[in-house]
């Protein structure tokens, strides 16, 4: 099992084509979570939409200790939020899956990228335009993520 923290906005890469976005803390024992993965792996709870930022993924919202499977043998928990915009989750997966934070995964890219290798030039391009989208996106929702309980209750 690994366990992590991530603060609003990071997002972790499981294998070549999993995502894990940590969107932001809904309350001190809730936080929303999207998930991008393949049509044909099964994510288990919450439902598939088109977010704010474009993007098909899965939008769910979790209290602590309440996990999401992704496939049969990936489990993504929520442990407990340590603030406003830390939580901490825990990930269950085969030892041949790959988990990686967002910043190394780029770092990863940008690499090949810089050797020549053409697919990771175009991936480099996506990420930044991901990340523009994204940057737009956490700007525009500052002070609207917290519920208005959250808000007056620290």
């Amino acid at each position: 099992m690994l366990n992590i923290t991530m603060r609003e906005g990071d997002y972790i890469m499981i294998g070549d084509d999993i995502k894990i976005h940590f969107a932001f803390m809904v309350s001190p024992n809730t936080m929303d979570l999207a998930v991008e993965a393949p049509r044909e792996v099964t994510v288990l709870r919450g439902k598939l939409r088109e977010n704010e930022m474009g993007v098909n993924m899965l939008h769910l919202t979790l209290k602590v200790g309440e996990h999401v499977m992704i496939g049969d043998n990936i489990c993504v928990k929520f442990n407990f939020n340590k603030g406003r915009t830390v939580a901490s989750m825990s990930i269950e997966a085969p030892r041949e899956v790959d988990i990686v934070n967002g910043k190394i995964y780029e770092e990863r890219v940008a690499e090949k990228a810089s050797s020549g290798d053409r697919e990771a030039i175009h991936l480099m391009k996506q990420i930044a335009e991901e990340k523009s989208t994204r940057n737009k996106f956490f700007s525009k929702r500052k002070g609207k993520r917290q519920s208005p309980a959250y808000a007056h209750a620290t």
